[in-house]
């Protein structure tokens, strides 16, 4: 199921959202993620891959926080409305 919501943007401008109901497998998938509730810390094997080693711990840590907004979003929306509406823009920019 999919809804279109107007809601006015910083500029005034309306801006149209496209949102959509969340399947049970959707949901059952993301509640089932094992999160750690702190960000890795980078681990050096030889200083000469220090670099791709901080910028892969900063990619990754980056997804941990998305993954738990997402998995909070969702079990706060079940605890409220039993049901989750999501839109494309909301955990994936």
């Amino acid at each position: 199921m999919s809804d279109a919501i107007v809601e006015m943007g910083d500029d005034g401008a309306p801006t149209t959202f496209v949102t959509y109901r969340m399947d049970q497998e959707q949901i059952d998938n993301i509640l089932s993620w094992v999160i750690p509730e702190t960000d890795q810390e980078p681990i050096f094997a030889r200083e000469k891959d220090r670099g791709l080693t901080i910028k892969t711990t900063e990619v990754m840590n980056k997804s941990l926080v998305r993954r738990r907004k997402l998995q909070a979003y969702v079990k706060d929306n079940l605890e409220q409305f039993s049901h989750v509406d999501i839109n494309e823009d909301m955990f994936y920019s």
